[in-house]
């Protein structure tokens, strides 16, 4: 598969015909095939997350499903207003948390978030890769010890239900507001899953951070599955 990182916790995955776009609200998309299935996901309405900018991006493809977090809420007339077509809006699948559906030949399954909406794994031709919108351990320096201590506790409970599962790709959280605690969520992560790619996300342009993750002695046994990402438009082929 293909992947493209396009901005914040944005990208493309593209593989056999098969076109997955995360969280995407700004940013330039790679051009793909005009008759491959494309799927978008949207974990949430957070404006880092999503944008009506979206359907705009995707309009001129025929074949395009819409995986939105069920807080995402359009009607046909706001489409309208908006530019957009609103015969799209059939083309929308509203998911919830711990929900899990097969759409043609791929499986969505959702977990859910420590902030707001859902995070997603998709399952497809043999692959399995993990987005997590924002399911992460926001541990913050300003919160109190009780609310670090329920959120750890949030956090950890939903990546439990991925134990010892194989993801193929991952998208996870590296976020340097976070300050000490930048990598709790993603190094949690890891030890509980069998993750072969693992790509820092949410880490607001600062890609200082991604090389202290990489070096810092705690998160030595996953640092040779962490992928490097120097600027927007990087891809690889995994």
């Amino acid at each position: 598969m293909k992947i493209t990182y396009i901005h914040h916790s944005a990208f493309a995955v593209v593989g056999d015909k098969k076109v997955f776009i995360f969280d995407y609200f700004l940013g330039e998309l790679p051009q793909f095939d005009e008759n491959a299935q494309i799927y978008a996901f949207a974990s949430h309405k957070h404006p880092d997350h999503f944008s009506l900018d979206l359907f705009h991006s995707l309009e001129k493809y025929n074949h395009v499903t819409y995986f939105l977090a069920n807080e995402i809420r359009l009607n046909e007339k706001y489409l309208e207003r908006k530019g957009i077509n609103p015969a799209v809006k059939s083309r929308m699948i509203p998911v919830k948390r711990h929900m899990r559906t097969n759409h043609n030949d791929i499986v969505v399954e959702t977990l859910e978030s420590t902030d707001t909406g859902v995070a997603f794994i998709v399952e497809w031709d043999g692959n399995t890769i993990y987005h997590a919108g924002d399911l992460n351990w926001w541990h913050w320096n300003m919160g109190t010890e009780e609310e670090n201590e329920r959120m750890g506790l949030r956090y950890r409970e939903e990546i439990d239900r991925l134990k010892g599962r194989h993801f193929d790709a991952a998208f996870v959280p590296v976020d340097p507001r976070l300050e000490d605690a930048y990598d709790y969520g993603i190094r949690y992560f890891m030890e509980q899953t069998d993750t072969a790619n693992v790509f820092p996300m949410h880490f607001w342009r600062d890609y200082g951070i991604l090389d202290k993750l990489v070096q810092s002695e705690r998160n030595s046994f996953f640092a040779d599955r962490v992928k490097a990402i120097c600027g927007e438009g990087d891809t690889w082929e995994i």
